[in-house]
């Protein structure tokens, strides 16, 4: 009533009762009898469809009122298929996830820790705080990559193409005993990543296939702040250690 008939929902009693509340037991017939401030509508149009649509409502002896989602088959809210209701069904669930571009599956992986999961999705949309991201803030910085000291310092950089990310990106790479050709962005990168994984590598590398992508991240990331930081800067070989004791033992840095 509040959302089709909210000029009716401000005039009711009770704002709470549920459809079954109004329901009465006239002569063996069902009839609907909600109780309003007051009896007289300026819009009787309005007033004849609130009560056709209240008179739609069937229920049982033994129903329970219930709220049912309307745009898929469940009758349960997914953020799917409010996506597709937002754009008028123009887009089907596979054109979602996979035309439109983005490697939810992969991300939010129950592997892995929430706020690892949370920098891989910001580091997807390109929001981490790195040199270009706070320039664009107004802030004042030298626009280096902290960690090969070579190149200015983006986030597809930092964790795809800086020599410190290559070289855990060739280790993984020949744990797995697969080739791989990094693309152009961390977007094109994980979603290849997922397509790749789910259908081509074989089942019992599948968990450490799924999570090798936030491992590297992680570590490359916790690198590039201790050097940031505490301008502490690991050996090659030591971040490599960590890279494989977080990928065979689950060991995340805080």
């Amino acid at each position: 009533m509040k959302d089709m008939f909210p000029s009716f929902y401000v005039l009711a009693v009770d704002r709470n009762v549920s459809v079954a509340n109004y329901r009465q037991q006239v002569s063996g017939n069902n009839i609907r009898a909600p109780v309003f401030v007051q009896d007289g509508f300026v819009d009787d149009d309005s007033l004849v469809s609130f009560f056709n649509k209240l008179s739609d409502a069937k229920l049982g002896e033994s129903s329970i009122d219930g709220v049912k989602w309307d745009l898929n088959t469940q009758g349960c809210f997914t953020v799917t298929s409010f996506y597709l209701k937002l754009h008028d069904g123009k887009y089907s669930p596979w054109e979602v996830h996979f035309e439109k571009g983005f490697p939810c599956k992969l991300i939010w992986n129950s592997s892995t820790p929430v706020k690892v999961s949370f920098f891989v999705w910001e580091a997807t949309h390109g929001n981490i705080l790195k040199c270009d991201n706070l320039q664009k803030r107004g802030k004042i910085v030298l626009n280096r990559c902290f960690m090969c000291k070579r190149d200015s310092e983006s986030t597809d950089h930092l964790l795809l193409y800086c020599q410190f990310a290559r070289v855990l990106w060739n280790l993984a790479l020949s744990c797995l005993g697969i080739s791989w050709v990094a693309p152009d962005s961390i977007m094109n990168h994980l979603l290849a990543w997922e397509d790749f994984f789910g259908k081509k590598v074989k089942k019992k590398k599948k968990k450490e296939a799924k999570i090798l992508p936030h491992v590297i991240f992680w570590c490359i990331w916790k690198e590039r702040n201790r050097r940031v930081l505490e301008s502490i800067e690991t050996p090659l070989q030591s971040l490599k250690e960590n890279f494989i004791k977080t990928l065979l033992l689950e060991e995340w840095e805080a």
